[in-house]
């Protein structure tokens, strides 16, 4: 009964001969099934090595949602195998004398979602079992089809695991070898390192670059001759691909002759006070008193919704698109310190060809550079410097600072520490943070000028909201 070794052919009894046929007939397909996944058409398929010139290697096939579509892969492509495995992996379902038990002080509404989503939950955990379980068995088979357990493995070197485990994973074909997994990377870099300058000689496309210095302290062990602690200094910077901009704004004869009319001497502080949308500042100042009272007033807490409906209306003045997400383009780490006027311009240079970008070969428009303050006044330092070049990547001319706005965030919450922490002396003063910080036993920032934000952003909104609660008193 049921034997995969005798033909079926050489057993008589028809029962024994049917189960056996049954069972080599399902084999037979099975089999048939697995040379169809190792075909490249299935997609399970990804190239082994950076040194692979049939096809290009891309983040595409280990980005997010990946596990999914390798499931409808194999359900595709070998959908009896999936079947059956997947049979294994699934729990039989709890009943009690047939039916599944409800609870009495419960709604019958509430049992009825809690189990689909237990259900659901089993049916997401034995399909992903399934799938990992398949794609170990059809790597086995071949080395070419190890999507998923080259994934699996480049999560193992982003975590920092050791060799060990890349040896003891590769024998039971969870992932490949360790030198596959670095080959694949480098690959991807040089993929990545090509998209990125494809897309900064794109004359549809404008990046903008963000960067900051990098360190990192290396320790030596063994102190000798040319053996000693360093701090190692680089710079680090992504390109973002700008979205819904005017081509106009890249024009670099516009802005030097914009620079020319220099209206700058005409700004005064009306002309700023002018600028500023006061309708929707008393706006925010209106729905700020109402943050506050419907979080704290435990008879208003049925308005929050209300609320914070209105900040997404009424206070809202250019409202993102919560399902577009920026293209995000890492550059290569270079050696050099922002901090030194030379090493910035090499650096710049350096990030600028990465995008295409070189003397003699690139195209004339305006280049943004975003970064902290101290990185801002350095490439403003760097474009007085360079600005009798002749030539305009030469000169920096193409270069247009900018300084963050998280950092201006930053800064401003230290201006206001600065202004409003108060002395020493006067630490009974309840006007300052001070005398409130020492209240409830926070600390006092280590520097005033340079607070941590997000602990002293939440000091500075919860002093705020008390002295706004005090003032009915």
């Amino acid at each position: 009964m049921y034997l995969p070794s005798i033909s079926f052919t050489d057993i008589h009894p028809a029962r024994p001969a049917i189960t056996s046929f049954a069972v080599q007939i399902v084999e037979k397909r099975l089999l048939h099934e697995r040379q169809q996944a190792s075909k490249p058409s299935s997609g399970l398929h990804t190239v082994t090595s950076a040194q692979s010139g049939d096809k290009s290697v891309t983040w595409d096939a280990i980005r997010s949602g990946t596990v999914a579509e390798i499931t409808a892969s194999l359900q595709t492509c070998q959908p009896l195998t999936f079947h059956y495995l997947s049979q294994l992996a699934t729990p039989k379902p709890q009943k009690r004398n047939g039916v599944v038990v409800q609870r009495k002080t419960q709604p019958p509404e509430i049992v009825r979602t809690l189990m689909l989503y237990i259900r659901k939950q089993y049916l997401h955990l034995h399909i992903k079992v399934t799938t990992h379980v398949l794609s170990t068995l059809n790597f086995s088979f071949s080395e070419n089809i190890c999507r998923l357990p080259k994934i699996q493995g480049i999560l193992y070197f982003a975590c920092g695991a050791p060799t060990l485990l890349f040896s003891t994973n590769s024998h039971i074909g969870n992932t490949p070898a360790y030198s596959t997994i670095y080959w694949t990377l480098e690959g991807l870099s040089k993929q990545q390192a090509k998209d990125t300058e494809e897309m900064g000689q794109h004359l549809d496309k404008w990046p903008i670059i963000r960067f900051d210095n990098v360190q990192s302290y290396s320790k030596r062990r063994d102190l000798r001759i040319g053996r000693v602690n360093q701090m190692r200094i680089g710079t680090a910077g992504t390109a973002v691909e700008m979205e819904d901009y005017s081509p106009a704004a890249m024009d670099v004869d516009d802005r030097l002759a914009r620079v020319t009319e220099n209206k700058r001497k005409d700004l005064t502080v009306d002309s700023l006070h002018a600028l500023i949308d006061h309708e929707h500042l008393d706006c925010m100042g209106a729905l700020q008193w109402l943050r506050t009272l419907v979080h704290y007033i435990p008879e208003l807490q049925n308005l929050k919704g209300k609320v914070s409906k209105l900040y997404h209306t009424k206070g809202t003045k250019k409202k993102i698109n919560p399902n577009r997400k920026s293209k995000i383009y890492p550059l290569a780490t270079n050696a050099k310190n922002e901090a030194k006027t030379t090493e910035l311009k090499d650096a710049l240079l350096d990030f600028f060809g990465q995008l295409g970008q070189r003397q003699g070969d690139y195209i004339r428009r305006l280049l943004i550079a975003g970064g902290d303050g101290a990185t801002f006044d350095m490439m403003v330092q760097l474009k007085q410097y360079m600005q009798f070049h002749k030539d305009d990547f030469e000169s920096f001319a193409l270069l247009i600072p900018l300084l963050e706005l998280w950092h201006l965030a930053w800064t401003d919450l230290s201006r206001l520490y600065e202004a409003h922490w108060g002395k020493k002396l006067s630490s009974d003063d309840p006007g300052t943070l001070r005398n409130s910080a020492a209240e409830i036993g926070r600390k006092e920032p280590a520097k005033l000028n340079k607070v941590d934000y997000y602990p002293y952003m939440q000091l500075a909104y919860l002093v705020l909201d008390v002295r706004m609660l005090d003032c009915w008193r």
